[in-house]
């Protein structure tokens, strides 16, 4: 396998905690600044037909509920440096006590410009309930509601030495762990992505990158699979408000430890992806194949089809719908049984006043399975009111 040894996975570990720290320190121009808390306190019923998201063999009781979240924001902008930070608490409670829980979240978004130097860095936190994470979970069908806990860093780096050419580095990386009673598998991921962009013109760029990404369980039986490849992606701003992004690349994989016999393939990932931001609409369409990362103990290939749009109808009114398909190809070494799914929402929101706004949605998903087993479905219906100050 191409070997990342302990001690460097370690190291970059540190560095992208470092990288995160970075931005508390460096210099900054006060005078220029635009700093601010802000909180948002949002209250929401919940009817569930599938909380587990089981499938239809299996008896699934509806849950009702109120979900409660209080947020407090940050926000620090100057013309060199952007940083945004959210912290949150959720109360969940629900006519059955199983589904009761109290989650948090922080997350942090960061960017600092020093001369021809751009640092970008995101980070999350959240311990949480997979009833709520774990939504269209691949393939497992006998799960219960459990903990989770998720930890998150993507530093990236990018160096502009020349009006049109640019090198960088993206890198992320992932820990997640699961209650023992829920049966999901904890694993860490990270990813390395050096790359080349040139501006070929004013609303085109062409770059070529190299992507290294290991997946390893870190619970259960020792699964580790590592993919490298490179990719070539050209991105087009063809109006002020809309860009295609286009890419393509090819993966190779090998597979070591329980059920994988050490062994290896080759796949394509490729990504084509729309966005437009007008005055009353935002959408984005995509198509994309990656290797994703499962909480059943091992990745897989994944095609994914995503439309999302909002449009806004009055000064007050927003409507926003979304739909989703996922096509899973499993290796001969996956332990997932997910063939598809598909899942699509609709929702609408009314500002009541500057600082409180009403809100509803619909989901409805659908799961089918590479074995016999019935396909799963739910229901979510959602209405709330957020205050916002």
């Amino acid at each position: 396998m191409f070997k990342i040894n302990t001690a460097l996975r370690a190291h970059y570990i540190n560095a992208a905690l470092l990288l995160g720290a970075v931005f508390l320190i460096l210099p900054n121009s006060a005078a220029n600044a635009r700093d601010g808390f802000s909180y948002r306190i949002k209250a929401e019923g919940v009817y569930d037909t599938n909380p587990l998201t089981r499938s239809d063999n299996f008896s699934n009781d509806s849950i009702y509920g109120v979900e409660t979240t209080g947020s407090l924001l940050f926000t620090q902008q100057t013309p060199t440096q952007n940083i945004d930070a959210d912290l949150s608490i959720t109360r969940n409670q629900f006519n059955d006590s199983d589904f009761n829980s109290n989650d948090g979240s922080l997350a942090l978004r960061a960017s600092k410009e020093i001369k021809r130097w751009l640092f970008r860095f995101t980070g999350k936190g959240e311990y949480d309930t997979t009833r709520s994470t774990e939504i269209d979970i691949i393939g497992r069908n006998n799960v219960v509601a459990g903990r989770r806990t998720s930890l998150n860093a993507s530093p990236s780096l990018v160096f502009n030495y020349s009006p049109r050419n640019s090198v960088g580095l993206n890198t992320d990386w992932a820990q997640r762990q699961y209650a023992s009673e829920t049966f999901l598998t904890d694993h860490r991921t990270y990813s390395l992505s050096p790359y080349y962009a040139r501006k070929l013109t004013r609303l085109q760029t062409l770059s070529l990158a190299l992507l290294y990404q290991n997946y390893t369980s870190t619970s259960g039986p020792d699964v580790e699979v590592e993919s490298i490849g490179p990719f070539l992606n050209w991105e087009y701003d063809f109006t002020p408000s809309s860009t295609l992004e286009l890419s393509f690349g090819l993966l190779r994989t090998e597979f070591d430890g329980f059920g994988t016999d050490g062994g290896s393939e080759t796949n394509p990932i490729y990504s084509a992806k729309y966005e437009h931001e007008g005055d009353r609409h935002i959408t984005s369409l995509s198509l994309e194949r990656a290797r994703e990362a499962s909480s059943n103990g091992s990745e897989l290939d994944v095609t994914t089809a995503q439309l999302n749009n909002t449009t806004k109808i009055t000064p007050r009114w927003d409507i926003n719908f979304s739909a989703e398909y996922k096509d899973a190809e499993q290796s001969e070494f996956s332990t997932n049984n997910l063939d598809n799914s598909y899942y699509g929402s609709i929702g609408a929101s009314y500002e009541i006043t500057r600082n409180l706004k009403f809100s509803t949605s619909y989901l409805y998903l659908d799961k089918s399975f590479t074995d016999d087993s019935a396909s799963a479905t739910k229901n979510i219906i959602r209405a709330g009111i957020e205050y916002a100050m």
